[in-house]
């Protein structure tokens, strides 16, 4: 016996009518692309991740005007692939973060590393980025509207900086 799947045989006529699936840009909203940087495969971004990050003076969120180290591609890469914050927090606050970065660069290979900080900077903007775009003078089905933010009186994510 087939087991029924609520709403299927709605989305299937909808489809037929159309043509066409789900819209890319609605999928890559929903179901974000994995994102690699030195080899490893990033979670997608949270706001968990930005405070984490933050706190540690990661140049990928505070923009500093200094260098980007190696230190900072291997922590950033560290947290951005940890699927858990909580884990992340816990080493932050107990002093262990440092170690536990320097374990997991044990594992990492040199060359891997090439690019990284660009990928990593890639995969942030795409984190605050809006899928559909939204505003006068932009493309999309949306175009010509208000974002959520800006429509209710709050901050849009470009003045967040």
């Amino acid at each position: 016996m087939k087991k029924k799947i609520p709403g299927l045989s709605a989305l299937q006529t909808a489809k037929s009518q159309t043509g066409h699936g789900t819209p890319s840009a609605i999928l890559s909203a929903f179901i974000p692309a994995f994102t690699e940087a030195g080899a490893v495969v990033l979670s997608p971004l949270n706001m968990g991740k930005v405070l984490l990050l933050e706190k540690i003076g990661s140049p990928f969120i505070s923009r500093t005007d200094r260098p980007t180290k190696i230190e900072d591609i291997v922590q950033a890469i560290f947290i951005l692939a940890n699927p858990s914050n909580d884990e992340c927090r816990r080493l932050i606050g107990s002093g262990k973060f440092s170690d536990a970065v320097t374990a997991f660069a044990d594992a990492l290979p040199a060359r891997a590393l090439s690019g990284a900080a660009d990928q990593i900077n890639a995969h942030v903007e795409a984190g605050f980025s809006t899928a559909v775009p939204y505003g006068k003078g932009e493309s999309g089905p949306l175009a010509g509207h208000p974002s959520p933010a800006t429509a209710s009186g709050g901050s849009s994510p470009s003045q967040i900086a």
